[in-house]
């Protein structure tokens, strides 16, 4: 079959900056009356990390209570960098290690979802792992933060070293393979917005550019101009770009 051309769109990212983590004591506070925070039948979290520290577990988001965890986490390991999350709901608690290894000083596009009967992780548009688990999550009833987070059975706080921005939080949706796919590639399509609870870009403040759950800076976190995630990222489906064109296998 011949290949037909089509012109290959550069995805122009609309966020110019990322918030930079010192791995010991910053982090953004999102209090415990935003949706994030709520209990919940089944939610999306969608994020880009460019880790440059490796001390041991860090939290991209996670709980503000060192006694016990409620809620749920987005950890990445120290031994073998793979993502974990632990989710908390009135069924008990699950935990989920991603298979592939997040390497350090490298973007990477990372999503967790949780259905009510599976929780699924994705690396860069692709799946990752998955696990069963099922019941409501609990509420984070501390409050939550981005760039930190408590052990699951309580102690000392993980804080996170490195670069993150464009948080997104679903509340009530569930991505599929094939949103995440789009979402990790920069595709402009407006459906995947729809649900979006909250957004926190994480260039210049913590501020939520979807909803009204404002993060407050504590420690003093550096917002960058100089580190986002590339701008070409690969594209979905079996497109492969050549030359400033992409062709259709």
């Amino acid at each position: 079959m011949a290949r037909s051309a089509v012109t290959f769109r550069r995805y122009l990212r609309t966020v110019p900056g990322s918030l930079l983590l010192d791995g010991v004591a910053q982090f953004l506070d999102l209090g415990n009356a935003g949706p994030v925070s709520q209990a919940l039948t089944s939610f999306s979290m969608a994020l880009w990390q460019k880790r440059e520290k490796f001390l041991g577990i860090t939290a991209n988001f996670g709980n503000n209570n060192n006694a016990a965890q409620t809620n749920f986490n987005f950890q990445t390991q120290a031994a073998g960098r793979k993502l974990l999350t632990t989710i908390v709901t009135n069924n008990g608690a699950k935990a989920l290690v991603g298979s592939n290894n997040i390497s350090g000083y490298v973007w990477y596009h990372l999503v967790l979802t949780y259905d009510g009967a599976n929780i699924n992780w994705y690396v860069n548009g692709q799946f990752d792992s998955t696990t069963t688990h099922t019941g409501t999550v609990a509420a984070a009833t501390t409050g939550t933060n981005i760039g930190t987070g408590s052990a699951p059975v309580g102690g000392a706080f993980r804080y996170f070293g490195g670069y993150q921005c464009e948080h997104q939080f679903w509340n009530s949706r569930v991505l599929t393979a094939s949103d995440v796919a789009l979402l990790a590639a920069g595709t402009p399509d407006s459906s995947l917005r729809t649900g979006l609870a909250s957004e926190w870009l994480l260039y210049t403040n913590g501020n939520d550019s979807v909803g009204s759950n404002n993060a407050t800076a504590s420690g003093s976190p550096v917002f960058s101009s100089t580190e986002v995630p590339v701008k070409n990222r690969t594209l979905v489906s079996n497109r492969v770009a050549t030359n400033g064109r992409t062709v259709i296998n």
